[in-house]
């Protein structure tokens, strides 16, 4: 990489510094400017790269909520449609054998559908920490 000269003026007392540290460590002023130089600009590079990080991150956890969400809403979803596949099929086969169920069946029917959608719920949509859908 080619190196460019940047020519500054300094007050005596921090030259006065910058030679006795550079003489400390064995570099010439010159090599102990751009070690400060390169390391200052360093500090103003990582911080912005670390807020980018926590944003890249909180970004990330974002979407992951989002997606279990999603997921627990298609699994409810999926278990109500399957319920009601199953709940028609039983209609429609009493339909076709001619046999209609009492309002009493149905009363029972629908509390017995009830219960295991609340199983369901239980079990698999309320154990997660991360909250409802």
């Amino acid at each position: 990489m080619a190196k460019m000269t940047i020519g500054t003026k300094v007050e005596s007392e921090t030259h006065e510094k910058l030679t006795k540290l550079a003489e400390s460590r064995g570099l010439s002023v010159s090599e102990l400017v751009r070690e400060l130089l390169e390391a200052g600009i360093g500090e103003q590079v990582e911080p912005a790269a670390a807020a980018v990080s926590s944003d890249l991150a909180e970004r990330l956890d974002a979407l992951e909520a989002m997606t279990f969400k999603a997921t627990r809403a298609a699994a409810k979803a999926q278990f109500l449609a399957s319920m009601s596949v199953g709940f028609t099929s039983d209609l429609a086969k009493l339909i076709v054998s001619g046999q209609m169920p009492t309002s009493r069946e149905k009363t029972e029917f629908l509390a017995q559908t009830n219960e295991w959608a609340e199983d369901f719920a239980k079990t698999y949509l309320q154990n997660d920490p991360r909250g409802d859908v």
